[in-house]
């Protein structure tokens, strides 16, 4: 699996620190960073048979989750 670092910038920003440059460094939300990491339990969970692809964290860095909210 990839992993990355989560870093505090602010009181409610997190930089998403890829290893091994994986992906472009991601700035999010605390509420982003939370249902990232519910999204990517989900899928390793219920649907992962191969690695989280970079892809997949990058699509995530770049939804709206607060508009994902409204909508659940």
């Amino acid at each position: 699996m990839e992993s990355c670092g989560l870093e505090r910038v602010s009181d409610d920003r997190i930089r998403l620190k890829a290893y091994d440059n994986q992906w472009d460094e991601l700035l999010v939300s605390f509420a982003g960073v939370r249902r990232m990491l519910i999204d990517m339990m989900h899928f390793l969970t219920r649907e992962a048979r191969h690695p989280l692809p970079s892809w997949r964290i990058r699509h995530l860095g770049e939804q709206d989750w607060a508009q994902k909210r409204i909508v659940e």
